[in-house]
């Protein structure tokens, strides 16, 4: 019977997959002399529509954006009740920055820009942006997300935001709500879909926990707040303990090196900043190569939605980095530490 669910959307992931770039394509953009023959060679993917001369990487941003919403979307029709909020999720990844970007503005007072913002032709953020950019309200933020799943991860950021005035925590801290969300979700699977979801999952939970303390600290953050607002138990390959001492140690310096305990040790250096840099691009590098292995198993899963979707973003993402790389004429090296999949 779940074979039948899944059959459908296999083929989807699939295509998904074949449609979006790959690691020898990626180092081939690397490898090109100039900006022009970027946007030369890329004319000739599916995000030739959107490329002209004069294109520079934000507008590549948003284009590559917006088709990964529309893979999305797509999932979002077709794939099991089960699998949706893992779809969910991966729209809310892609639509956070837009939301901070607005939420940040309304707490300074500023005004709420179209060109500020990555998707604005996603139905949310548009409508958020129609509404916010007349009539500025934080009071009519909330109203319109209160209804959305994000809801509770914004006003949880918002509230942290408001005590620190931070933007990475506010950032941090949707990512860590995000995924307590789709944690619960994954938890309420039969045990092949949360084994696989888990293999790729777990990277994000790490990270998020793990960056989410560094930042507290960095920002002057209580430990008693950040206690509150860290589950130690959703990490999987930090374990309890040192996320514990990671919260307690007095200073970001000191919770970056509990790092060398875990599997991420050879991210940490002695610039705190430089650390965390590694440490995500480590984390992406990891779960890329995994959701890759749950995506070359058995497809009869929602592990196998999650995977597509991870690996996806990640490419995504890379795609982006080589963009703005080659954009601002960056050596080869300095490039190639701003991706996960070459």
């Amino acid at each position: 019977m779940k074979a039948q669910v899944y059959a459908h959307v296999a083929p989807r992931i699939h295509a998904l997959r074949g449609r979006l770039v790959k690691p020898d394509f990626l180092r081939s953009l690397i490898e090109l002399p100039s900006w022009a023959d970027f946007l030369r060679v890329v004319r000739d993917t599916r995000f030739g529509k959107f490329v002209h001369e004069g294109t520079k990487p934000v507008e590549l941003e948003k284009a590559i954006y917006r088709t990964f919403l529309e893979d999305v979307k797509m999932l979002l029709r077709i794939a099991p009740e089960e699998a949706k909020p893992i779809a969910e999720y991966y729209r809310y990844l892609v639509l956070k920055d837009d939301l901070t970007t607005m939420a940040i503005k309304l707490q300074e007072g500023e005004q709420i820009r179209r060109e500020d913002l990555i998707v604005v032709d996603d139905p949310l953020i548009s409508r958020l942006y129609e509404e916010l950019s007349v009539a500025p309200s934080m009071q009519r933020f909330l109203e319109i997300l209160r209804t959305e799943p994000i809801y509770k991860a914004v006003d949880v950021a918002l509230k942290i935001y408001q005590e620190t005035g931070e933007s990475s925590l506010f950032i941090s801290s949707i990512s860590l709500e995000l995924l307590r969300a789709v944690n619960k979700a994954v938890d309420r699977l039969d045990s092949e879909g949360r084994r696989y979801c888990r293999k790729v999952l777990c990277f994000r939970n790490d990270y998020a926990v793990a960056s989410f303390i560094i930042n507290a600290h960095l920002a002057g953050v209580g430990r008693e707040k950040i206690a509150s607002v860290v589950d130690p138990h959703l990490p999987c390959y930090i374990d309890a303990s040192t996320v514990g001492s990671m919260v307690e140690v007095e200073s970001a310096e000191h919770a970056v090196s509990l790092l060398k305990q875990t599997r991420y040790s050879q991210a940490v250096s002695e610039d705190v900043f430089e650390s965390l840099d590694r440490f995500r691009q480590m984390v992406r590098g990891l779960a890329w190569s995994a959701a890759n292995t749950v995506i070359n198993g058995s497809p009869f899963h929602a592990g196998y939605i999650l995977a597509g979707l991870e690996a996806s973003l990640i490419e995504a993402e890379d795609m982006i980095s080589v963009a703005t790389g080659k954009y601002l004429g960056l050596d080869k090296n300095e490039i190639l530490r701003t991706v996960a999949i070459v």
